[in-house]
């Protein structure tokens, strides 16, 4: 949920010039002729916009690119380190998982990737029982990777700062929370042992709308979220976004190679991690929205925050019900 989304037609309308300025920045494209720039509908991140950029010269020699612009102010109230995800992006592309990354900014935010073909996923797609087996092999193929910056557990830290950020704009905070963070430490030390601490890429906000899709491919996009982890909360997010039920997650278990019932039983338990996080971006993201929005110690709330349509407050609130019970049981 915390990735891409649909995005209203004509949002950018009026940006060229600001994005044309920004890409003679670009040192692969400072020297290229005329650039075409156009908004990219359908498939744009909650956070950021993003643009098709198109290179002159003859129809075999055309190069077209994705340029992500962040708003800015909202990845430190995210807890989103450019450094980590630019790593994760090159990570993943050069398995063959993500676009190439061409240029990035880590300070900015701003990255360069190259255009790669296909639709954004709709749940539906991940049951079709191709697009499954497609995603378990993709997925098998990014926890490999084990070239990656960070100590395991990034999407345990990421929902502590989540938390901590959204006390400290004032948001109310469920009663039940100190205790689920508390379950939250149990759970992570409790699933480290079990998995005897094995480290690889987890994307860790992998929703079908963040799986992009042709017949002859499967990208996995939207890296600002990724980090070193054990696996188990992306195979819960795949489940979940597609609204798996006993059969489809018992197909995806077996084509991803897990087996077992205390690994099964792992997935469970990080279905509640999932909620957890999600309960927890949402707070922010609701605070970063509103225009009552004030000014917090990880920098100024954008300006330009508007809403998206999308009920922030009501997703958290949602999401951090369902983990009041704390998580299913591992083993």
């Amino acid at each position: 949920m915390s990735g891409l989304a649909n995005s209203p037609s004509g949002r950018d309308d009026g940006r060229q010039q600001e994005i044309l300025d920004l890409l003679r920045r670009i040192p692969q494209l400072a020297d290229v002729g005329d650039l075409a720039v156009e908004p990219l509908t359908g498939v744009q991140s909650l956070n950021n916009s993003s643009w098709i950029v198109t290179t002159p010269g003859r129809s075999d020699a055309v190069e077209k690119f994705v340029l992500r612009v962040p708003e800015p102010g909202r990845a430190a109230h995210l807890g989103i380190d450019r450094a980590e995800e630019a790593a994760a992006a090159r990570a993943a592309a050069s398995v063959g998982i993500g676009p190439e990354v061409v240029y990035c900014d880590t300070t900015s935010g701003d990255m360069l990737t190259r255009w790669v073909t296909g639709r954004a996923w709709a749940p539906e797609d991940l049951r079709e029982p191709e697009n499954l087996r497609r995603t378990a092999e993709l997925l098998r193929a990014m926890h490999a990777v084990t070239d990656i910056p960070g100590e395991p557990g990034a999407v345990y830290r990421r929902i502590r700062h989540l938390i901590g950020n959204a006390q400290r704009l004032g948001l109310e905070m469920p009663a039940h929370l100190p205790e689920a963070l508390h379950r939250l430490d149990d759970l992570e030390a409790r699933l480290a042992a079990m998995t005897d601490g094995r480290c690889g890429l987890n994307h860790n906000d992998l929703w079908a709308n963040n799986i992009l899709g042709s017949p002859e491919r499967v990208w996995f996009m939207d890296w600002e979220f990724a980090g070193a982890g054990d696996g188990l909360y992306d195979l819960a997010s795949v489940s979940m976004s597609g609204g798996y039920g006993p059969q489809d997650e018992a197909r995806l278990f077996s084509e991803y190679g897990l087996s077992g019932p205390e690994e099964h039983a792992a997935v469970q338990s990080a279905k509640w991690v999932v909620r957890f996080f999600e309960g927890a971006w949402s707070l922010t993201m609701h605070q970063l929205t509103s225009s009552r929005a004030p000014n917090a110690a990880n920098g100024p709330i954008p300006a330009n925050a508007a809403t998206s349509g999308f009920d922030y407050f009501g997703h958290a609130t949602y999401m951090l019900d369902a983990v009041a019970d704390g998580p299913d049981p591992v083993g």
